[in-house]
């Protein structure tokens, strides 16, 4: 397994709303992620910054966070200012990046590495199935359009070497006792975790690092489908002894109240 060291946390007073905005963007709900801090707009870097991390930041500033996509590598200009924030490691419950794991006002990044957030991205649609890694989304095919009659898509997840894989439905709606998303333990739909139709919140994680998803569809009425965030679990090492991140609807994390010294993914 590979060992991670912790940052050291140095956390500034609780973030509000007002203390973020996104900038240079084309719409108020996507644009360069900034911080406002010591009286000084600031931005962060893209390390480890990931769908979770957008989710909260989109609910700090109550946009939509059913199209939520990520924006690495100054994808709208870089700034000019500090860089505030590096290795942000958000569980996408939090109601403020202050609630996150963060590195503050320590970083190894450039402006170019500036990250940018859109809340509301109109490019992003479903497809019927795929394989997918460690952490993103999924939803069904032309989500958050209608999905079709007859349809059969499976989607793969794998955590690689993390130890379980982690699904959040964020949006369901499909036609109640007849069109289905089911979960499997493992790689083939043959231990079946869950089954869900009509609507869900349900968060549910695999016993290993294998998830598969199945959507189908009768030929009957249809529905806007669902979207979903997946992610994949590390475990937090506390000195001699070990506890982990423990995952429930909706999503919530339980850990040893000491700093963890080490993650394990």
């Amino acid at each position: 397994m590979l060992l991670i060291p912790i940052l050291m946390f140095l956390r500034p007073c609780l973030i509000s709303a007002q203390d973020i905005r996104l900038v240079n963007g084309l719409r108020p709900s996507q644009g360069r992620l900034e911080i406002f801090y010591n009286n000084t707009w600031g931005t962060v870097c893209d390390d480890s910054f990931d769908i979770l991390d957008a989710i909260v930041v989109c609910r700090m500033l109550r946009f939509p966070k059913n199209l939520v996509n990520v924006q690495p590598n100054a994808a709208y200009g870089q700034g000019t200012d500090p860089i505030w924030l590096d290795e942000v490691e958000c569980n996408g419950a939090e109601t403020s990046l202050f609630n996150c794991r963060a590195s503050w006002r320590n970083h190894n990044c450039g402006h170019h590495e500036d990250v940018g957030v859109d809340c509301d991205d109109p490019s992003i649609s479903g497809t019927c199935g795929g394989t997918y890694y460690r952490y993103g989304q999924i939803a069904s095919p032309n989500y958050p359009a209608y999905y079709s009659n007859g349809m059969t898509c499976t989607y793969n997840i794998s955590g690689q070497s993390n130890p379980r894989v982690c699904l959040q439905f964020a949006f369901f709606s499909t036609e109640s006792g007849f069109d289905f998303v089911r979960l499997y333990d493992g790689q083939t739909t043959t231990n079946l975790l869950k089954s869900y139709s009509g609507k869900t919140s349900a968060c549910v994680c695999s016993s290993g690092s294998y998830m598969t998803v199945q959507f189908t569809s009768d030929s009957s009425n249809i529905d806007q489908g669902f979207m979903a965030y997946f992610y994949s679990e590390c475990y937090l090492t506390y000195g001699p002894s070990s506890a982990s991140i423990s995952v429930r609807s909706p999503l919530t994390v339980t850990e040893n109240s000491s700093p963890p010294t080490a993650i394990t993914c």
